[in-house]
């Protein structure tokens, strides 16, 4: 079974929550790059597993999305940047 990799670029929305600190803001930031990429991907695959770099960059966050291509049965990861 091929697994292919593809990236899906989204909106940077608040970026302000990459530069902060605190743990608090890191988890908010983290769960708004789950969310984004979650919606993204949801065109393209049926999603089973979501990984999110819980640090990202000083401008982005990052993840990789598992899951079968709809209307196929290919299993795919995609790289997701926010």
């Amino acid at each position: 079974m091929a697994v292919y990799a593809c990236s899906l670029m989204v909106p940077l929305l608040n970026a302000q929550y990459a530069q902060g600190s605190s743990s608090d803001e890191w988890e908010k930031f983290e769960q708004e790059v789950q969310k984004a990429c979650l919606a993204a991907s949801k065109e393209v695959l049926q999603v089973t597993n979501i990984q999110v770099d819980p640090y990202g960059s000083e401008s982005y966050g990052f993840a990789l999305v598992s899951g079968v291509e709809n209307g196929t049965s290919n299993e795919r990861l995609v790289a997701c940047a926010y």
